[in-house]
C-alpha cells in the first residue's frame, strides 16, 4: 500500500465563513498494516459557527446526532447541515460544561462523559438519556477527579468500546498530553491507565484532542492536535494521527492529516466517525489569526484499511 498523503487545507475551499465518541466493533487479532492510503479532503462551507470539541455519532435510522459545549446536541440527515441545538446538560451558576464524549451501549442507552469546569479546576461527569437528547446527571458527583500530576486539568474525553461490556476513555491530563482511563461498569468507575507513548513523536510535542477508532483490519488509530515537530505549547496545530495494536502504545503517521493555511492558524478537537461506505469524515475546530473556532470537516477519498 502507499504512503500516507499529506493533506494542505486551502483558503478556497474553507470559505472561511465572513471572517472537537463512536461505536466500535470487538477487539480484532489481525496485525494493522505498517502503510496504509489515507487522503483526507476538506468539505466546502462551515459545519456550525462558533464551535468545536465536537462528540459526534451516526444513529441506527443513518442520520446523525452531535454533541458539543453547553452541553447541546443538534441533529443532521446528512452529517453536513445540522439543525437546530438543543440543550441537554444545564450549566448552574459558576459551572461550564464542555467537551462531550458520547456513546450507545448495547442496550440503546446514551452515556455521555463531559468536562465541567468550576473554579478553573476540570472535573469529568457522567450523564445517560434513553434517546439521546433527554439526559440525567449520575451520579451527581464527579467521576474522575484531576489527580496531583493533573494541574487541576481534565478535558476532551473520548470514548471507545473494547467489546465485553468494556470501554476506554482517552483524554487530555495536564493540559500538554493524553492518558487513558478503563471503565466496566459503562463510565460510573474508571481506573487510569496512564500517559500514552508516541514512538516518532518528538517529546517536547503537546498531545491534545485524542480521537480514536478501531480499524477493520485490526488495531487502532489516534488523531490529535499537535504543533511542528519539536515545538511545545498549543499554537499552530495541525491534525497528525497515530497507529497501535493495544490502543496505549502509538506510532505516529508519516504526513500531516490536516494542515493549517499558515503560521497563526489552529486546528483543534478531531471528532472522527465511519461513513455507510466506509469512509471516514472528521469534524475539527478551525481557528484564523484572532478569531473564533468554526467547526470544519474533511472526508476520506479512499477507503482506510
Amino acid at each position: 500500500m502507499g504512503m500516507i498523503k499529506a493533506v494542505t487545507i486551502f483558503l478556497a475551499s474553507l470559505h472561511l465563513a465572513a471572517c472537537g465518541g463512536n461505536m466500535a466493533t470487538a477487539p480484532s487479532t489481525d496485525t494493522l498494516p505498517s502503510t496504509f492510503d489515507e487522503t483526507w479532503t476538506a468539505e466546502p462551507g462551515t459545519r456550525r459557527a462558533s464551535t468545536t470539541s465536537t462528540s459526534t455519532i451516526r444513529l441506527p435510522d443513518s442520520t446523525y446526532r452531535t454533541y458539543f459545549a453547553g452541553i447541546s446536541t443538534a441533529k443532521s440527515v446528512d452529517g453536513l447541515s445540522w439543525g437546530n441545538a438543543a440543550l441537554v446538560v444545564r450549566s448552574e451558576q459558576g459551572e461550564f460544561n464542555r467537551d462531550p464524549a458520547i456513546y450507545r451501549t448495547s442496550a440503546g442507552i446514551f452515556v455521555m462523559i463531559y468536562e465541567q469546569v468550576v473554579n478553573n479546576v476540570g472535573r469529568f461527569y457522567r450523564a445517560t438519556s434513553p434517546d439521546g437528547v433527554n439526559f440525567t446527571v449520575s451520579p451527581p458527583t464527579a467521576v474522575m477527579e484531576p489527580g496531583a500530576s493533573d494541574k487541576n486539568f481534565l478535558s476532551v474525553p473520548d470514548i471507545i468500546s473494547l467489546g465485553g461490556g468494556t470501554i476506554r476513555m482517552y483524554f487530555v491530563a495536564g493540559g500538554d498530553l493524553t492518558d487513558s482511563a478503563i471503565s466496566r461498569d459503562d463510565g460510573m468507575t474508571w481506573t487510569r491507565e496512564g500517559r500514552l507513548s508516541i514512538s516518532g513523536l518528538s517529546a517536547a510535542n503537546w498531545v491534545v484532542d485524542p480521537d480514536v477508532v478501531r480499524l477493520p483490519s485490526g488495531g487502532y488509530r489516534m488523531y490529535f492536535a499537535t504543533a511542528p515537530d519539536g515545538q511545545p505549547g498549543l499554537s499552530n496545530k495541525r491534525i497528525r494521527s497515530a497507529t497501535s495494536t493495544d490502543g496505549r502504545m502509538f506510532t505516529l503517521d508519516a504526513g500531516i492529516r490536516v494542515a493549517p493555511l499558515a503560521s497563526g492558524y489552529d486546528l483543534v478537537d478531531p471528532d472522527v466517525i465511519e461513513l455507510p461506505d466506509g469512509r471516514y469524515r472528521m469534524y475539527y475546530g478551525y481557528s484564523a489569526p484572532g478569531g473564533n473556532y468554526n467547526l470544519m470537516s474533511s472526508i476520506t477519498s479512499a477507503l482506510a484499511p
